[in-house]
């Protein structure tokens, strides 16, 4: 007996030869026991080869490969483009650190993830994602990257790269322009600083002018520029205002930041370089192309949208030449002996009032200089310089203020006696840098009517003879001036003693300890702002607990994508803290070395690995698990953070 044997579609369809051909109720035992056995050796031999060749498919799954690619060879000078290095068939694995590359710099944004599960199979890949930024227009080439996994060596290949004048337009064959004319992105952003001329007086006030220039190109979060400033005193800056200007025939977006500056010593000083930081923003890379295991969101790498094209931003730092000065001395002919220490040009004005008071009435001097030199050098007149002061006047320490351009004094002046007429003249001296000579402003003398007192508001003694009553008392400066206190107050005995009172030394406990508490705040504080680790630690318990109490949510709603997507970012940004690492490089590699390097237990590895794992499946295969298994892993998590917590330091 025959029979031909074809496997379809999983079933067995049996055939025999014309020959042999019968019914089914006519053929004998033996010969349907014979078709059995002949089925069962088949099935034992198919499922045989469908092992092999599931598991061949496994080994085959598991291949390491290495590609790199990029989404475009051909870029205008200021858009950026994007790199990515793809691994297949390994985890786990640090992001691959680009070498210096000619015309180019490069930004790394972070790593994305597949997971796929095919037949049962698990498989996993990465990319590493770089964000490329042409420096100058030319052919250039990202060059071979030969990447060590696993003890094995694996080489991408080279790839060229176009960058063009956006003058010119990404479809110009030419491409870059004048091969005789370099152009780089150096042309198209940068700062100049100036000044009207490089010699200058000590204390003379000297503009200075630092300018963005930008060519076609889109600039954010311009800041204010910084530079080195030794031997100058530097005014802040005003907001700076904005324009556009064709210079040599090219047309350039300006930012003008004005300020001034003062000399405080002579010789040859330089200031600058000055420094102006920036984002700029290139076009044409979409950072939010990132697959779904990226770990991140767009504000991490400041990428945001606009309505028709996407940017991504990238923090640049602008640095001019330096600026020299030559630095002179004031001259010593013809200085008057009150100079006042000011350079440039001033406005000077004196009041005194009221015109009439009586004997030991005050009098109120106001003095203001107004004017384009250093106000902060400058010296106010003083009433010691002027000239009988001391003798009819008493005086008091003066409130000087500064507002702006003025600079304002304001004394209280107390006439002694009523012979006095008039106030005497007060002058100011200063430096004309125009007239390149010293010059003085004289006001005054100013009219005072002073009024004598009554008999009967005179001091006098009792049983003195007629005019010997009147007593004339010298005080000294700043002490006449007596107030009456009109309530007695408090009174203690005699025998009052502070330091037997229980009161007294539960204060000094009570400041020691405010003294301790502010210390203390200030000395955390202060390593706060200066220890990023430190800080970053601190943080890391507060962030726990509130993306826990955000995946809580979710697991009491039932909603099994999102509690796992905030308790795998709840962990990966808690040990990013804990352990002061980027959050892209947490992975079980990473953290099952970092607890060995701190002697903690193993076997905490094998749990955040258990909790990692069902955030992957739950995330990337769409495999729906019971709200008693997502309980369980929130339980998990909890343990592991407290774990951290209490064991580690």
């Amino acid at each position: 007996m025959k029979f031909n044997l074809i496997y379809s579609l999983g079933k067995y369809t049996t055939f025999q030869t014309a020959e042999n051909s019968f019914p089914e109720n006519a053929r004998s035992y033996d010969d349907r026991r014979e078709e059995f056995s002949c089925k069962r050796q088949l099935t034992g031999f198919l499922m045989a080869l469908s092992f092999l060749g599931l598991t061949c498919f496994s080994v085959y799954a598991n291949d390491i490969n290495v590609v790199a690619v990029v989404d475009r060879n051909k870029v205008e000078l200021g858009s950026a483009f994007n790199f990515s290095l793809k691994i297949d068939g390994s985890q786990g694995l640090e992001p691959v650190k680009l070498p210096p590359i000619e015309g180019l710099e490069s930004s790394f944004i972070g790593p994305s993830t597949r997971i796929s599960i095919v037949n049962g199979q698990y498989s996993k890949s990465v990319s590493f994602n770089y964000n490329m930024y042409p420096i100058k227009i030319g052919r250039f080439e990202i060059p071979s990257l030969q990447i060590k996994i696993e003890g094995d060596v694996y080489q991408t290949q080279s790839i060229p790269i176009e960058v063009v004048d956006p003058g010119a337009g990404i479809n110009n064959s030419q491409g870059y322009g004048d091969p005789g004319q370099s152009v780089t992105l150096q042309d198209k952003i940068f700062i100049v600083m100036g000044s009207p001329k490089n010699e200058y007086f000590i204390n003379e006030r000297i503009p200075i002018t630092i300018k963005l220039l930008v060519n076609n190109l889109k600039v954010s979060q311009i800041q204010y520029p910084q530079f080195d400033h030794a031997g100058f005193t530097v005014e802040p800056f005003p907001e700076p205002p904005s324009y556009e200007k064709i210079i040599a025939g090219v047309r350039y977006n300006i930012w003008e930041f004005k300020t001034f500056v003062y000399p405080n010593r002579a010789g040859e000083l330089t200031l600058g370089p000055a420094q102006l930081g920036c984002n700029m923003l290139f076009k044409g890379t979409n950072n939010r192309r990132r697959s779904i295991g990226s770990f991140g969101s767009i504000f991490d790498e400041g990428v945001f949208d606009g309505f028709f094209d996407t940017y991504a931003k990238k923090e640049v730092t602008l640095k001019s030449a330096d600026l020299p000065f030559t630095i002179k001395f004031l001259p010593e002919n013809g200085k008057p002996r009150d100079f006042s220490g000011g350079v440039g040009s001033f406005d000077f004005d004196v009041h005194i009032g009221p015109e009439e008071v009586r004997v030991g009435d005050p009098l109120t001097l106001k003095i203001k200089v107004a004017g384009n030199g250093n106000l902060k050098a400058l010296r106010m007149p003083s009433m010691a310089s002027v000239k009988g002061a001391d003798e009819n006047f008493k005086y008091y320490d003066p409130e000087i203020a500064e507002t702006g351009r003025v600079k304002s004094l304001e004394q209280v002046v107390i006439p002694m006696s009523e012979s006095v007429k008039e106030f005497p003249a007060i002058q100011f001296s200063f430096f004309d840098v125009a007239g390149n000579k010293y010059k003085t402003l004289r006001k005054g003398p100013f009219p005072v009517n002073v009024v004598p007192l009554d008999d009967d508001e005179q001091l006098k003694v009792v049983g003195l003879a007629p005019g010997e009553g009147r007593v004339e008392v010298n005080e000294k400066l700043g002490q006449d001036i007596g107030f009456i206190n009109e309530r007695l107050g408090k009174v203690y005995g005699s025998d009052f003693l502070l330091h037997r009172n229980a009161g007294f030394y539960v204060l000094i406990v009570l400041t020691f300890l405010l003294w301790g508490g502010c210390l203390t705040a200030y000395l955390i504080t202060r390593r706060i702002k200066t220890d990023v680790k430190f800080a970053r630690r601190l943080q890391a318990p507060r962030h726990a607990r509130k993306g826990l109490a955000s995946a809580r949510k979710f697991l009491e709603r039932d909603e099994q994508k999102d509690f796992y997507d905030a308790l795998f970012q709840t962990l990966q940004k808690y040990f990013a803290n804990k352990f002061h690492i980027p959050a892209g490089s947490v992975n079980i590699k990473n953290i099952e070395r970092l607890v060995k390097e701190h002697d903690m237990e193993e076997s905490l590895v094998g749990r955040i690995k258990s909790v990692f794992e069902d955030c992957e499946v739950v995330r990337y295969a769409s495999i729906k698990v019971d709200k008693s298994k997502m309980a369980s892993s929130f339980k998990q998590a909890e343990e592991i953070i407290d774990f951290f917590e209490r064991k580690w330091r």
